[in-house]
């Protein structure tokens, strides 16, 4: 993404989409220039895997999306109110548990959950712990910007990477830079390294193959910043009292200080030795992150900022301002709750003709135009991919 000089316009306080490129159109030519040069830098790397000869899994395009300045500035911001709706969620959750805040919340984020699971998540170690990434999949509309969910283990950030690399290559302004990632996970890595012994170890479950060559790529830039740090399968992680170790190339055992999590927490069953790596974590002989709180990886999340009973609890743990910008960005969203409401009960924000609707099977008789929604899975299942 690059930056315009172009205002976008708003509706109703949210930037929209820029509509004209700040740069003179290039001719055909100059396009397929462009798009060869970033196939060409593509091809001296790791981060597509195997691939054929000038193959990319995607097309290309010749020029980064422009963002225009408000635009810009709403996306920077945005960051920092997402930081404070984790921190807000994550202690909403534990009130729950302690009934300082309704049971329901955690009853709802807990269901589905293994025990161990729900276990692990609760424990005094790891209770202030956050995700050290949050990728927002924002979609620029007529009316605003809408993120469709919240990411907490994203994949993409060595593409990006890269991307961003190719197009300050070709001469493009690229918002945070040509190394922008690549440094800030740099970053996040040796604060949380600070205090542990050993190095860094990706860990990419089979189910999460797919996105080895980017982390691969990923890697190595942090490599080239003094970042000790390998990619693994889980398999190769050994375990004993002392810690986390594995093996290098020469034979040497080397210990794991900080255990990336690429993997997701509803395949815990089939991640090798996971059982391994979180008694580590519980026995504080490793930094395991992101944290193993499902909660925190829940869609309902969007159901909760808009839930009323909630309305003085977001207000207070983030402020006005975050919590208006939030539920502006956020869709209304419900959890698909089959139990009968009382008589006089009507779910929050939900109707149709200007009637309440008391249970969600009321919207299978009403036509599809009158009901413009989307069901999404829990973030833990199978069917989140």
């Amino acid at each position: 993404m690059v930056p315009t000089s172009q205002e976008a316009p708003t509706a109703d306080g949210v930037p929209c989409p820029p509509v004209v490129w700040s740069r003179p159109a290039a001719t055909a030519d100059e396009k397929a220039d462009a798009c060869r040069r970033v196939i060409e830098l593509a091809g001296g790397t790791s981060l597509f895997g195997e691939q054929q000869a000038g193959q990319l899994p995607w097309r290309v395009s010749p020029e980064p999306f422009p963002l225009s300045p408000n635009l810009l500035t709403f996306v920077n911001d945005l960051g920092h109110h997402l930081v404070a709706f984790y921190k807000a969620a994550n202690q909403l959750y534990f009130k729950s548990t302690k009934g300082l805040a309704p049971r329901w919340v955690h009853a709802y984020l807990d269901q589905g959950k293994p025990e161990s699971v729900i276990d692990f998540s609760r424990r005094n170690r790891s209770k202030q712990q956050l995700p050290p990434v949050i990728r927002p999949d924002l979609l620029l509309t007529e009316n605003g910007v809408i993120a469709s969910e919240l990411d907490s283990v994203p994949g993409g950030m060595g593409f990006t990477d890269f991307l961003a690399r190719a197009y300050d290559d070709l001469g493009y302004p690229v918002i945070g830079g040509a190394d922008g990632i690549a440094a800030g996970f740099t970053r996040m890595v040796k604060h949380n390294l600070k205090d542990a012994e050993g190095i860094l170890a990706i860990v990419i479950s089979e189910e999460s193959a797919s996105y080895r060559p980017e982390m691969a790529w990923l890697s190595e830039r942090m490599r080239a910043s003094g970042v000790d740090v390998v990619v693994l399968t889980p398999q190769a992680v050994r375990f004993s009292e002392e810690g986390l170790f594995f093996q290098d190339p020469a034979g040497k055992e080397r210990r794991i200080g900080f255990l990336y999590r690429f993997f997701e927490l509803f395949d815990l069953k089939n991640i090798p030795k996971w059982e391994l790596m979180a008694y580590a974590a519980k026995k504080e002989k490793v930094v395991l992150l992101p944290p193993a709180k499902p909660f925190l990886e829940e869609k309902m999340l969007f159901a909760l900022i808009h839930h009323p009973a909630l309305a003085s609890y977001w207000r207070n743990a983030m402020g006005d301002e975050t919590l208006t910008i939030l539920k502006g960005v956020f869709p209304r969203t419900w959890i698909l709750d089959p139990r009968q409401l009382q008589a006089y009960g009507t779910i929050p924000g939900l109707s149709v003709n200007g009637d309440g609707i008391q249970s969600f099977s009321q919207l299978a008789g009403v036509p599809k135009s009158a009901r413009p929604y989307v069901v999404k899975p829990s973030g833990f299942s199978p069917l989140a991919w």
